[in-house]
């Protein structure tokens, strides 16, 4: 009976109209669902602040992140195995939604080793992860945090983000941790890490560590299989960096700068800057605005 009215709804609904219902029902589903209707109090934490977002690229390596010990840090995926990552305390850690070919041993360890991480970098996850992380039992000294995914991109660009309903799927980990900074009131928002070039070695992934350091690669991992081809991936990255296009809309019409500080970097969408620039004028307004020791 439901796959007949879902067939019927098909053919029979006007496509705005399927869109309207989809989005009341991901509305209410938000609304009784304390897992997201508590992520209201995140909103403007940090208001008016900076902050980081660190990613897996090979570039971090050409980086010295201990510069940014104080700075306010948003880490992703596996830069917890970073040698500077209990130095650089992240505010909040967050973890693609579980997804194929990974299996559930594979991710089981994987969250094994972010569990005996800092438990004072707060953790964000899919929805649908809450079983894999918090029902689990391996996250007892971590606050965790789970994000709705399934909303779509007009009401993201009309409304804002907001983490208490469903926001579009994020077509990488990096989109996720934008959409919390945007949320936590964050101004100026630095990129880090976000090489995005993998259309250029297809079929071989690379990061900052060693692969085979992962914990997936230690658990038979192989993403062989995962890959496709070179137009495949090409339009995998035009889809991402369309999502990144959606967000620039969203953050310019909040006054939030996104910037690109990622070293040969392929992402093109935000104004790149470099670290040294950013971090020297932070030195400039300090020496500007904080009293001086002088007796005159």
């Amino acid at each position: 009976m439901s796959s007949l009215s879902n067939t019927v709804s098909q053919w029979l609904l006007p496509p705005a109209l399927k869109e309207t219902l989809k989005d009341i029902y991901q509305f209410s589903q938000s609304v009784v669902d304390p897992l997201i209707r508590s992520n209201f109090y995140l909103k403007n934490r940090f208001d008016g602040q900076r902050c980081f977002i660190l990613a897996t690229g090979p570039s971090i390596k050409q980086e010295d992140l201990s510069r940014l010990v104080g700075e306010k840090c948003i880490s992703v995926n596996n830069f917890f195995v970073h040698p500077l990552f209990a130095q650089l305390r992240p505010i909040f850690h967050c973890i693609a939604p579980w997804h194929s070919p990974i299996t559930e041993e594979q991710f089981f360890h994987w969250m094994k080793g972010l569990a005996s991480s800092d438990p004072t970098t707060e953790l964000a996850f899919g929805r649908t992860d809450y079983k894999r992380t918090a029902g689990c039992g391996l996250f007892t000294k971590h606050k965790l945090h789970f994000l709705q995914f399934g909303g779509n991109q007009k009401r993201l660009v009309k409304h804002g983000v907001d983490l208490s309903r469903a926001l579009p799927q994020p077509n990488s980990v990096t989109i996720m941790a934008t959409y919390l900074a945007i949320y936590l009131g964050f101004k100026k928002i630095y990129l880090l890490g976000c090489d995005h070039d993998w259309i250029l070695h297809v079929g071989e992934s690379k990061h900052f560590y060693n692969e085979n350091e992962h914990a997936f690669r230690q658990h038979q991992f192989t993403d062989k299989d995962d890959w496709g081809d070179v137009a495949i991936e090409a339009q995998a990255c035009a889809n991402l960096f369309n999502q990144y296009k959606t967000l620039r809309e969203v953050a310019t019409q909040s006054g939030i700068l996104i910037a690109n500080a990622t070293k040969s970097s392929l992402l093109d969408v935000f104004e790149r800057v470099s670290l040294d620039k950013i971090l020297s004028e932070k030195t400039k307004e300090r020496n500007i605005y904080e009293p001086t020791n002088c007796n005159c």
